[in-house]
C-alpha cells in the first residue's frame, strides 16, 4: 500500500499559515493590503494585546456580497487573477488567495461586510468547524476581526516578542503602507490610546507633512520633493536636508507601483 496521501485542507492551510502568518504584523499587512485592493479610502486598525488577543481591520472599501464573503476563505480563491497572462501585469497587492485561509486556520476570525449601506453578511470561522454565515446590517465596507492568534498552535506563540515589540512591528508596517498610499487615511489604536492617525492628502505640501509625521518629527520642514519622468516612467522623491541624514537605512523607503 502506498504511503503518499493527499493532505486535508485543514492541514494544508495550517502549514501555509507558517509561511504567511509569522506574527500579528503579518496579519495586519495581509488584511490592510486587501482593504487597499478593495478601494478603501479609510482604514482603521484596533489592537487588543498587541494584536495577539485581537486585531481588527475596518475599511470603507467596496465590500463583498454573500457568495464572496464565504468564498474568500477558500484556499487559492482570488478575485485578482483569472489567467496566466495577468501574472505579467499585476496591479494588486495580494493575489495568491492564501492569506485569509491561512489566518483562519490559526485564529478565530469574524468577517462583516457589505457592498452598500444596509444589509451585509457576517462569516465566523473557527478552526476545525465549518464557517457560519448570516445576514448582518452594516455600512458599505469590510470589518475583519482576528482573535486569539495561534491559540491552536501554542508553540508558535513562543516565537513572538513582547507585546511592546509586536505592537511596534504593527505600527512600522502600517506606517510603510501609509507612506505608499497617501490618498488613504489610516488610524491605529489600542486599549490605551491612539497610536497613529494620518489623513488622506490632496497636494504636495500635505504629503510632505504626512511623511514627516510618519518618519519622525525631527524631519519637520526638512523635506524637499523632486519629480522626474523618462520613457513613460515617472518618479517622485522626497529627500531630507543633508544635516538630517541618519546612520542607518531605516528611513530609506522605496516604493514601486505602490509596493
Amino acid at each position: 500500500m502506498g504511503v503518499i496521501r493527499q493532505m486535508s485542507d485543514a492541514l494544508a492551510n495550517r502549514i501555509a499559515a507558517g509561511e504567511v502568518v509569522e506574527r500579528p504584523a503579518s496579519v495586519l499587512k495581509e488584511l490592510v493590503e486587501n482593504s487597499l485592493d478593495a478601494g478603501a479610502k479609510r482604514v482603521v486598525v484596533t489592537l487588543r494585546g498587541a494584536g495577539i488577543g485581537e486585531l481588527v481591520v475596518e475599511d470603507d472599501g467596496k465590500g463583498m456580497d454573500e457568495q464572496d464573503a464565504l468564498a474568500c476563505f477558500d484556499r487559492h480563491a482570488t478575485s485578482k487573477l483569472t489567467d496566466d497572462a495577468q501574472l505579467f501585469q499585476i496591479r494588486t497587492l495580494g493575489f495568491r488567495g492564501e492569506a485569509l485561509a491561512s489566518i483562519a486556520s490559526v485564529a478565530r476570525v469574524t468577517l462583516q461586510t457589505a457592498t452598500q449601506d444596509g444589509e451585509g453578511w457576517e462569516v465566523i470561522c473557527i478552526p476545525g468547524e465549518p464557517p457560519r454565515q448570516r445576514p448582518f446590517s452594516r455600512q458599505r465596507g469590510t470589518r475583519i476581526s482576528v482573535a486569539d492568534l495561534f491559540f491552536n498552535t501554542p508553540a508558535r506563540r513562543q516565537f513572538l516578542k513582547t507585546e511592546r515589540g509586536e505592537a511596534g512591528a504593527i505600527k512600522t508596517w502600517l506606517s510603510r503602507l501609509a507612506l505608499a498610499n497617501p490618498s488613504v487615511a489610516f488610524t491605529l489604536r489600542d486599549e490605551r490610546k491612539e497610536r497613529l492617525r494620518v489623513s488622506a492628502v490632496t497636494n504636495e505640501n500635505e504629503e510632505k507633512a504626512r511623511i514627516e509625521e510618519l518618519l519622525g518629527s525631527g524631519l519637520s520642514g526638512g523635506l524637499f520633493c523632486f519629480v522626474g519622468e523618462r520613457e513613460g516612467y515617472s518618479v517622485r522623491i522626497f529627500a531630507a536636508r543633508p544635516d538630517l541624514s541618519r546612520r542607518d537605512r531605516r528611513a530609506l523607503q522605496i516604493y514601486i507601483n505602490g509596493r
